[in-house]
C-alpha cells in the first residue's frame, strides 16, 4: 500500500505541531502508524520512506527519528524543498513524508 503527503499535523485540530522537524516528523510518523494500523498494516511492514524536508534535509535528524520510530530501518530517501503546501492556510510545513507498505 501507499501512503502519502503525511505531515506533522495534529489530527484532533488539523494544526501543526510544535518542534520544528523534529515534532513535525515525530507527528507525521504517528498519522502515519494509525493509518497503517486501519488498513491492516504496521510500521514494521514499511518498505520504503520519502522524507521531503524544507530547506536543508539535516539527514542525520531525520535518521535519528526513524530508527527511534520505526521497529527496522526501512530504505528511505531523504531531500530538500523549496517548499511544502501549506494547507489550509500559512503555516510553515516542514517535512513530509510518503511510504510504501506491505500489507499481511
Amino acid at each position: 500500500m501507499w501512503v502519502t503527503a503525511q505531515a506533522g499535523r495534529d489530527p484532533e485540530n488539523g494544526e501543526l505541531v510544535a518542534g520544528g522537524l523534529e515534532g513535525q516528523l515525530d507527528r507525521a510518523i504517528s498519522n502515519l502508524e494509525a493509518i497503517l494500523d486501519d488498513c491492516g498494516s504496521s510500521l514494521d511492514s514499511v518498505i520504503k520512506t520519502m522524507v521531503m524536508v524544507v530547506g536543508d534535509p539535516s539527514e542525520t535528524l531525520v535518521d535519528a527519528v526513524l530508527a527511534r520510530r520505526f521497529p527496522k530501518l526501512p530504505a528511505r530517501t531523504i531531500f530538500g524543498v523549496a517548499f511544502l503546501a501549506a494547507e489550509p492556510g500559512h503555516e510553515s510545513v516542514a517535512v513530509q513524508l510518503d511510504v510504501v507498505a506491505s500489507i499481511a
